[in-house]
């Protein structure tokens, strides 16, 4: 395995590594500096300089003067599957043009294993030849820390519902990007997503596993959390490639949204409404009301009732999420739901859609009454109760203006 002040060579540039960040069966990653960025910086030429294990301490500590902090990570793949690097190598490809800082950046790799460049021979440095090393790629550097360690350890998002959903709508929003791609990340788990400093999620290892032929090829072999996160559809094998698809990571994403809310809870199945499990237990508000209703149609078994795309989601979430808002009428109150009551009285004034496939969802600004119209839809299920089931209705409803008081 590789060591402090190794120089790798990838298909456009070399890398000096410095520090080990991480250790597992199936993979090693280190921190790095980009060696061919430093050579340029320094005015060398790499046929002019000698590379033995006094210079490469020699460089190591030049990139540390000059760079400071590693900017790079190197993530080594031990006994990698080959055709899922060949995969990767296309994904890897489709996702350097996002350019999305939600997605980790991939920015140079080598799948073929490589040997360490030596300028001289093995025995004009007294050294043995050197061993080739496991396949690799290079990756941004992330300051920050896992989802697992966020939401686990420290319950950053424990019984937060707005915080939850604002941390998954970047979590969507990075994953609608991949799919409109054509790359589906199929093992969406707390450890595939780093929180940076600033609070912005990452997503990291998209291409890491893969389904060919039914079977699961990976590149690093975990398997840690799967049973928690992956939809069932890719969990038992062989899997029907007819159901690779969006979809999957639909699955995961509600079952992330869960994980953070309950504090980091893994959340065994599709057992969300079990007593032991239920989160409405303890918060009934109409926020977790919208939780459930998004795990209902996301933690299901069935692909055919579960959403089918995460920009659907998107869209519920952004229209549930103007409650607590500023009023962008008076600037001053904020925006607290209507009674359904009212709501269902005006759904039927408004005539805009039926019951079957729209619930209208009114927020009034508890300053000067300002009311704003959102609009769920196919999310919302036909539950809504007979009209003499409703509160008593104000007269003020009956009127055109609703930017009045009420």
């Amino acid at each position: 395995m590789p060591e402090t002040t190794q120089i790798i060579q990838g298909l456009n540039r070399k890398w000096i590594l410095k520090d080990p960040l991480d250790k597992g069966e199936e993979k090693e990653v280190w921190s790095a500096y980009d060696f061919s960025l430093y050579l340029q910086k320094a005015g060398l030429r790499e046929d002019h300089i000698v590379i033995n294990p006094m210079t490469r301490t020699r460089f190591l500590q030049e990139c540390i003067s000059i760079f400071r902090d590693p900017e790079y990570a190197v993530r080594f793949m031990i006994n990698p599957a080959r055709e899922a690097l060949e995969r990767f190598a296309k994904e890897t490809e489709a996702l350097g043009g996002l350019n999305d800082p939600r997605i980790v950046r991939i920015y140079d790799y080598d799948l073929d294993g490589f040997t360490p460049e030596v300028e001289e021979t093995a025995e004009e440095e007294g050294i043995a030849e050197p061993e080739g090393y496991p396949p690799f790629y290079v990756m941004d550097r992330i300051k920050g820390v896992t989802l697992d360690a966020l939401a686990e350890e420290q319950k950053a998002y424990e019984g937060k519902v707005h915080e939850a959903l604002a941390f998954m709508k970047d979590i969507g929003l990075a994953l609608v990007k991949a799919h409109k791609a054509g790359i589906i990340h199929q093992d969406l788990k707390p450890k595939n997503i780093f929180v940076r400093e600033d609070g912005t999620p990452v997503i990291i290892d998209f291409g890491i596993c893969h389904f060919i032929h039914g079977q699961r090829l990976s590149l690093t072999g975990e398997h840690k959390d799967r049973e928690y996160f992956m939809p069932p559809e890719l969990v038992s094998l062989p899997v029907n490639q007819e159901n690779l698809c969006p979809a999957n990571d639909v699955y995961s994403f509600g079952k992330l949204l869960y994980y953070l809310i309950s504090g980091g809870r893994k959340l065994p199945k599709e057992i969300h409404h079990e007593d032991q499990y239920d989160l409405r237990k303890n918060d009934t508000s109409r926020p977790m009301e919208l939780v459930y209703r998004i795990l209902d149609r996301t933690i299901t078994p069935d692909l055919n009732d579960r959403v089918k795309s995460i920009e659907e989601l998107l869209g519920v979430i952004d229209r549930e999420m103007q409650e607590g808002t500023t009023c962008i009428f008076c600037k001053k109150g904020k925006y607290r739901p209507i009674s359904r009551g009212l709501m269902f009285r005006i759904w039927h004034i408004s005539g805009e859609a039926d019951q079957k496939t729209y619930e209208p969802r009114l927020l009034v600004c508890d300053n000067c009454g300002n009311i704003q119209n959102f609009c769920d839809t196919e999310i919302i299920e036909d539950d809504t109760p007979d009209q003499d089931q409703f509160e008593p209705i104000p007269e003020i409803i009956e009127t055109e203006t609703l930017d009045g008081e009420l």
